[in-house]
């Protein structure tokens, strides 16, 4: 085995059995993929369209941000929409783009609910903080929109956000669902450029967003 194999091969681990050639993906991964890019790969095996996502535990080695740490350990979940932390966490999002544009006015259209949303998702650390989350809402029978994407600003960098958008996009395939939309805004470049790194391609604005000047939409297809 390659050297860097062995640390590739951590990037996944489960809290429930794994089919051996998803495991066997992991020894897979040559040396030139980052760690970041392996766990992508991980995520996106046809081996894993299943619900693994809901208590899927991955370690990575961060090679993004040197300032954190050198390792990074989180379980993903599927919550209710109610879920008091998750409340917590769509509460600190709507503050920081409050301040970011300088409004409260930034979100046309509905606002996603219980009603509507298929897909809810947390990203816990290892003593249960609640690091991140992201929701799914559909928009027709072949696309959903990601919602309420949010990691918490002290774990930025670590690679939750990337876990995080793969599970949704898992689970919109196994809903069904064969491209992903999304919608962000000028005042956050930072969003602009992880969904790019993920592979999503800027689209018009669509839906409630086409009139709405701010608004950045992007999509991927999952076919």
């Amino acid at each position: 085995m390659h050297p860097a194999s062995a640390a590739t091969a951590r990037i996944v681990r489960c809290s429930i059995p794994l089919p051996a050639r998803m495991l066997q993906t992991a020894f897979e991964i040559r040396s030139c993929c980052s760690p970041w890019s392996a766990l992508r790969a991980m995520a996106r095996s046809p081996h894993s369209r299943n619900k693994c996502y809901r208590n899927i535990r991955y370690d990575e080695l961060d090679d993004k941000d040197p300032a954190m740490p050198t390792t990074a350990a989180w379980i993903i979940e599927a919550r209710d929409w109610d879920d008091p932390r998750g409340v917590g966490l769509r509460t600190s999002q709507r503050a920081e783009l409050d301040e970011r544009y300088g409004c409260d006015d930034h979100e046309p259209g509905p606002l996603p609910s219980a009603a509507d949303v298929s897909v809810f998702l947390m990203a816990f650390g290892p003593d249960g903080e609640a690091l991140g989350c992201g929701a799914l809402r559909e928009l027709d029978e072949s696309s959903a929109e990601v919602k309420r994407m949010y990691v918490v600003p002290e774990s930025r960098g670590s690679g939750v956000a990337a876990a995080l958008l793969a599970a949704l996009e898992d689970a919109a395939s196994a809903h069904g669902w064969t491209t992903v939309k999304l919608e962000t805004g000028v005042a956050q470049p930072d969003a602009i450029r992880f969904y790019e790194r993920e592979g999503y391609h800027r689209i018009p604005r669509f839906g409630h967003y086409a009139d709405w000047d701010i608004s950045v939409c992007y999509a991927k297809s999952l076919a």
